[in-house]
């Protein structure tokens, strides 16, 4: 019933549904997801991730779900949480872009502009027109105070997202 009110665009009167599945059967994982992922879309970040972590304690080779976490975990102020959990990542994807990405982005989040600029560096030596990585850098520059470096590299990346046939950055 609850995916189904869900699915209507009941959100919240599907929620009491989600809740009573976790309760009922604590260890039904896909409801414990199903729930963390309406609690993001009604911006309850923080009971998110608590049922997302009841996720990734039976499953940890889910390694999107761990991405989304990390990145939950920048939202929320821990960065030091999404730096451990990119970490791990890294050692089973480490030449994945997307988890240098979000590694640079939590290392920034903590105030290591410099090492998160380094593996940004490292990302765009090996895609020099990355619109994900040159946004980032970006961001880093504009949070420095370097608003001209920062105009100039989210320039280059809207310029290289639109060449890569992605209007949308």
């Amino acid at each position: 019933l609850a995916i189904a009110l869900h699915r209507t665009g009941d959100l919240p009167g599907a929620m009491p549904h989600y809740l009573a599945a976790v309760q009922h059967s604590p260890n039904f994982v896909e409801a414990h997801e199903m729930l963390a992922d309406a609690y993001l879309e009604q911006h309850h970040t923080k009971d998110a991730i608590k049922h997302y972590l009841r996720v990734l304690e039976t499953n940890r080779t889910d390694f999107n779900l761990m991405a989304k976490v990390a990145q939950l975990m920048i939202i929320t102020g821990q960065g030091r949480v999404a730096v451990g959990i990119y970490d791990y990542l890294l050692q089973h994807k480490p030449n994945e872009p997307k988890v240098l990405q979000g590694m640079a982005l939590a290392l920034a989040s903590i105030g290591n502009d410099k090492q998160a600029m380094q593996i940004l560096d490292k990302l765009l030596k090996d895609d020099p027109d990355s619109p994900d990585a040159l946004k980032l850098l970006a961001l880093i520059h504009a949070v420095k105070g370097d608003a001209e470096k920062a105009i100039e590299l989210a320039t280059k990346a809207h310029q290289s997202a639109i060449k890569r046939g992605n209007e949308k950055l």
